[in-house]
């Protein structure tokens, strides 16, 4: 989701982030606490007025160090975070057979919540047209665009729209395929009559 910070440098009240902790500060020692790359941009804001059912709220204190959960938590930061969860044209979160942590961290993060499938299915239908009818250059076009993002501010759900986009042009290349050689077979039974 997009991140805003503060809207003026002494509103406070007036940013839509909180800072959540990688790890959980119940489970950190004195440095990990102020250590930056313990530290991420989290929707919603701070102190808001209902408690969100999915993300940091929801996450807590997990995973307990203690416990050995960090084996099932599969971090923001870590470099195999967007190709561990799947996600279909509906905006369902899934996880690849076998993987307990991203199973986990779905669960534990509250990642299956309806509201956020709602937000990533509006995403990827503001990409590729309510009835998946973008055309196939602008898509390659757009994923190119998507998967070239590697500073600034990354578009909402990119992770998502670059899964919705491959499997949409990998749709309309096996359609365009099949017609391809729906049209050579007739040529050929035609040639065959005469």
């Amino acid at each position: 989701m997009r991140i805003d910070g503060y809207i003026t440098q002494h509103n406070f009240y007036k940013c839509y982030c909180h800072i959540d902790h990688v790890k959980a500060q119940d489970h950190c020692t004195p440095d990990e606490t102020v250590t930056y790359s313990n530290m991420v941009a989290c929707y919603p804001g701070p102190n808001p007025e209902h408690e969100t059912p999915y993300g940091g709220d929801k996450k807590g204190n997990w995973p307990d160090y203690t416990k050995g959960d960090q084996t099932l938590f599969v971090s923001p930061l870590d470099q195999s975070c967007e190709t561990r969860f799947l996600f279909n044209l509906k905006g369902e979160i899934k996880y690849k057979e076998g993987d307990k942590a991203a199973e986990t961290t779905i669960n534990k993060l509250g990642l299956d919540h309806k509201e956020l499938k709602d937000f990533r299915k509006a995403a990827i239908q503001g990409t590729l047209g309510k009835q998946n009818n973008l055309p196939i250059q602008n898509a390659r076009n757009r994923l190119k665009k998507l998967k070239s993002q590697h500073e600034g501010r990354l578009e909402p759900f990119c992770f998502v729209l670059i899964q919705a986009l491959d499997k949409h042009i990998k749709r309309l290349e096996y359609i365009a395929k099949s017609k391809a050689l729906k049209n050579k077979n007739k040529t050929q039974h035609q040639k065959r009559r005469k």
